[in-house]
C-alpha cells in the first residue's frame, strides 16, 4: 500500500524479469553444469574472480540476517505455548502506552508492538540509552537457529536437499492458510481492494 497497490507492479515484474531471473538462472545453470561453487567456477575467467566472492559474502549476510529472523520466530514460538498468548493483552508495566487490541489508538501501540519491542527486543527509548547488552533469550534463541542451519547442512547436499522438500512446501500451505482465514474476516475485501487499487503517480515516486 506504501508503493502504489497495484501499480507496483509493473516495475516489480520488468525488473523481475529483465534483470531477476536472468541472473538467477545464471548462476543456477553455472552451478549445475559445472559442480563448481561460486569462487571455484570463476577459474574460467579469472578476471571475474571477485564476483565469486561478492556471491560469497553477499551469501554469508543474508544467513546473518535469516537466522536473526529465525532467532525471533523460534522465541514467539516457544512464548505461544501459553494459554493466553503473552501479546495478547496489556502487561501492567505499559500501562498508559497500550492501545486497543491490535489496531490501537492514536498516539498508543497495540499490544504485540509492545511486546515485540518490550519483551523480544528490550528496545531502548531513545540512542542516548545505549545499544545495552545481547538478550539471553534471543542469544540463546539465535544459537539454536545456527544449530539448526548447522544440523541441515554437516551431511551434505543429499540431506539438506532432503530438508528442501519440506522447507519448500511449508511456506505455501502456512500462506494459503493465512490467506484463507484473512480474506474471510470482516471487511477483508474492503482491504484487498485498497491494496491492488492502482495509485500510478506513485510511478513516477523514487523513494
Amino acid at each position: 500500500y506504501k508503493n502504489g497497490g497495484g501499480a507496483f507492479l509493473i516495475p516489480y515484474l520488468v525488473v523481475l524479469f529483465l534483470v531477476g531471473k536472468p541472473l538467477y538462472f545464471l548462476e543456477l545453470h553455472l552451478g549445475q553444469f559445472s559442480s563448481y561453487g561460486p569462487i571455484k567456477i570463476w577459474k574460467m575467467a579469472p578476471i571475474l574472480k571477485g564476483v565469486g566472492y561478492g556471491e560469497m559474502f553477499a551469501s554469508m549476510a543474508g544467513a546473518s540476517y535469516y537466522c536473526a529472523i529465525m532467532a525471533v520466530t523460534i522465541f514467539y514460538l516457544i512464548s505461544s505455548f501459553q494459554s493466553v498468548l503473552p501479546w495478547s493483552e496489556c502487561n501492567p508495566e505499559w500501562i498508559g502506552e497500550c492501545g486497543k487490541g491490535v489496531n490501537g489508538t492514536s498516539g498508543d501501540k497495540s499490544f504485540p508492538e509492545l511486546y515485540f519491542e518490550r519483551e523480544v527486543i528490550n528496545q531502548k527509548e531513545n540512542i542516548d540509552d545505549g545499544i545495552g547488552s545481547p538478550e539471553i533469550h534471543l542469544t540463546l534463541c539465535l544459537l539454536t537457529a545456527w544449530i539448526l542451519v548447522f544440523i541441515t547442512l554437516i551431511r551434505g547436499i543429499k540431506t539438506s536437499g532432503k530438508f528442501s522438500y519440506f522447507f519448500a512446501i511449508l511456506p505455501y500451505v502456512v500462506l494459503l492458510t493465512l490467506l484463507v482465514r484473512g480474506v474471510t474476516l470482516e471487511g477483508a475485501w474492503v482491504g484487498i481492494k485498497y491494496f491492488i487499487t492502482p495509485q500510478w503517480d506513485r510511478l513516477l515516486d523514487l523513494q
